[in-house]
């Protein structure tokens, strides 16, 4: 018999918070490098035009490490009832 595990509420902000404290990201922009391949991070927007534009001239492939607000959460997409199965509202 399955049985159903419910998930506190703010499940996701303790993940998050507990992932935060426990783990640290390598340096991407480093390991890119260590592969000849053009790597940076960006940690501000006023950094990103000019990174991107570098990245763009870069004659190997690149890779841009950016650096975001981790309390900041991506609004999440409100999907119409009936669009899942093809139909348009």
């Amino acid at each position: 018999m399955d049985r159903i595990i419910e998930r506190p509420r703010n499940f996701h902000a303790t993940l998050d918070t507990n992932a935060r404290e426990l783990l640290t990201n390598p340096d991407f922009a480093l390991i890119a490098q260590s592969y000849g391949l053009h790597g940076e991070t960006v940690r501000s927007t006023d950094e990103i035009v000019d990174t991107v534009e570098r990245a763009l001239m870069s004659p190997t492939g690149a890779l841009l490490h950016v650096i975001t607000d981790p309390t900041l959460r991506a609004p999440s997409p409100e999907v119409p009832a009936g669009v899942m199965n093809g139909d348009r509202p």
